[in-house]
Order: C-alpha cells, then sequence, then structure tokens
C-alpha cells in the first residue's frame, strides 16, 4: 500500500515510527514521580478490569449456552385442562 512520491515509496506507517522514535529520542526529562496512591490506583483497575471481564463472560456464556439448549416442558404445559375448584 505504497504510494510513490517521486522515485521514494512513501510508506505512513514507516514515517509514523520514524517521528514516534524521533520523539523519543528529543524528549525533555519529566522530573516526575508516582506517588504510592497511583500504584493502588492501578492496582484497583486492574482488579476491578479481571473481575468485570469474567462477569461479561460469564453472561454471554449463559446466553449462548442458553441460545443452544433446547427448552424443557414444564409439568403445566401438557394437553389437559385446567381443574376447577368447588
Amino acid at each position: 500500500m505504497a504510494k510513490i512520491i517521486g522515485k521514494i515509496p512513501f510508506r505512513p506507517r514507516a514515517v509514523s515510527l520514524l517521528s514516534m522514535g524521533a520523539i523519543a529520542l528529543w524528549a525533555a526529562p519529566a522530573h516526575a514521580y508516582i506517588d504510592p496512591g497511583a500504584g493502588s490506583m492501578f492496582l484497583q483497575l486492574l482488579v476491578a478490569g479481571i473481575a468485570g471481564g469474567l462477569w461479561t463472560l460469564k453472561v454471554y456464556w449463559r446466553r449462548l449456552k442458553g441460545f443452544f439448549t433446547p427448552s424443557r416442558p414444564s409439568e403445566g404445559d401438557g394437553d389437559e385442562a385446567p381443574q376447577k375448584k368447588d
């Protein structure tokens, strides 16, 4: 998917990788730190993401399983008429 500009093929992916590499090499130091609260927040985010993903898999697994499992007739689904109480 390279376009020809002049006699040099233009590859957008290669240009973007080169520009990201140049930015990383010439970036100034940040002089920053990560406090302990950020670490615990990241851990909480990770645990919540795993729990949410497992819950989502559980819900969709039940839906998929219910779609392919034939339903069983219940006891009240027979051909008999309901009995009247006197």
